[in-house]
């Protein structure tokens, strides 16, 4: 598989001479493929002097490649992040893919479940284990952005203590109004 160019390994990030190469690998012709594809493995990981040789390549990749980090962890450095598109996909057996609510009514029901204005009847491990199914199917439907952004607010309930109510006004002004909290 000459046009899949990996760097570092599962659980390694790749060093500074390696990254130094990856422009030079992509800006060589597809084999066998469309594109050439360089391979960041365990990027939320990787040291910001390797980072710092990536950012030209991943700002402008050459014509006919592209560049995937892999993270285990929502933790890629700032210089790299602000440069990429972000996905955080999720296996779909883990996670019923379900619609996310739409209209009003939809989002009362929501709201009213994580105890807003009323008892509560989910807990934040059932509010997190609904908007993961919302992201599953936000990525079959090809929302990805939404898909994203949804899917960090996801690693802030995980990481973050709060009320199922606080996290379901998240995952509201996330949707409906478009803040990005990550």
């Amino acid at each position: 598989m000459d046009d899949l160019i990996p760097l570092g390994s599962p659980g390694s990030p790749p060093g500074i001479e390696v990254c130094k190469t990856l422009a030079m690998e992509l800006s060589l012709s597809p084999v066998g493929r469309p594109f050439r594809i360089g391979v960041v493995f365990s990027a939320d990981k990787i040291s910001p002097a390797a980072a710092n040789s990536l950012l030209k390549v991943t700002e402008e990749p050459p014509g006919g490649s592209k560049v995937v980090f892999l993270l285990e962890r929502d933790n890629l450095l700032p210089t790299l992040r602000s440069r990429v598109g972000m996905f955080n996909l999720l296996a779909p057996e883990m996670h019923e893919p379900s619609h996310h609510p739409s209209d009003p009514e939809a989002w009362m029901r929501v709201m009213r479940a994580c105890g807003s204005g009323g008892k509560t009847q989910w807990d934040l491990p059932r509010l997190r284990q609904e908007i993961q199914g919302w992201v599953t199917q936000m990525i079959r439907d090809g929302m990805l952005e939404e898909a994203d952004r949804v899917s960090r607010l996801v690693e802030i309930l995980l990481n973050h203590p709060m009320s199922p109510s606080m996290g379901a006004d998240m995952v509201f002004l996330t949707l409906e109004e478009g803040l990005d909290f990550a």
